[in-house]
């Protein structure tokens, strides 16, 4: 029944696919070992194509402007590990001794910095691919998440903004809308038997909105609220963050007839 699904859509909301981004790279450093081509009137700059090495162990195979990486190019970060002997950190390697990489990118630079079309895999096994600027995701782009939630849509400086399409892989529900700085705050919340629309707050569904019901075609307006301690009560600070309760008003029936909506 449609009160069955409603009930089960309150439940289910908290795990909207609202997934964390693996950490962003770290500086390296400017000293490192190179081997490539040089600048023909300044020798001490790297110019055309080259591989650097740096001292933290990680590596840069690809094309340099006057010093800086511009061009194509692929960075790879070394793993790092604890010696078991001493306690202190060492790159980690394979059996056969080579470097062990966790994260690489592979694409467009300039001034050092990650630009035009790259993909990025992550030490947690996500990946982005898609358009960078100032070394951050700008542009229309695609991550896979560690989990498998997938995100396609347009970002600004490294966030989610503009439009775009989330997608939770654990029960194959979708925000279809618009993203502001890396939240959801309006459009679709799409399940296999109900479609949500009406805005958001902190990535949940706040205040107005619309349930359309696929099955039987019907539609129920109301609002979503969350429920706060009384000035009487005291709120736990042990518990859990309070969920957006569903306040619906009366259902409506798509008309055979008319082919309008009509209360029932």
């Amino acid at each position: 029944s449609e009160m069955c699904i409603r009930d089960s859509i309150n439940a289910e909301y908290g795990r909207l696919p609202i997934a964390t981004m693996a950490d962003e790279e770290e500086n390296t450093g400017p000293k490192y070992e190179y081997d490539g081509e040089k600048h023909p009137e300044d020798p001490t700059q790297q110019h055309g194509k080259g591989k650097a090495v740096y001292p933290n162990g990680d590596e840069y195979v690809g094309e340099y402007e006057i010093g800086k990486r511009s061009g194509a190019g692929v960075y790879k970060w070394v793993k790092m590990e604890v010696d078991e002997e001493t306690g202190e950190p060492k790159i980690a390697m394979d059996e056969d001794g080579n470097k062990v990489f966790e994260s690489e990118y592979t694409g467009g630079y300039k001034e050092n910095m990650k630009d035009g079309q790259g993909k990025m895999v992550f030490p947690d096994g996500s990946t982005y691919e898609g358009s960078w600027k100032y070394d951050k995701r700008h542009g229309d782009g695609v991550y896979w998440y560690s989990n498998g939630d997938i995100f396609s849509g347009e970002w600004r400086f490294g966030l989610k903004h503009g439009r775009g399409t989330l997608i939770s892989k654990e029960t194959g529900a979708k925000l279809v809308g618009t993203f502001t700085e890396g939240q959801f705050v309006k459009g679709k919340w799409v399940m296999d038997d109900a479609t949500y629309t009406g805005a958001y707050k902190d990535n949940k569904p706040h205040g107005p909105g619309q349930f359309m019901f696929k099955h039987s075609g019907n539609r129920q307006e109301g609002s979503y609220q969350i429920v706060v301690p009384g000035p009487d009560e005291e709120a736990d600070p042990e518990a859990p963050a309070p969920r957006p309760i569903w306040t619906g008003g009366q259902t409506h029936a798509m008309s055979a007839e008319s082919g309008l909506y009509q209360t029932i």
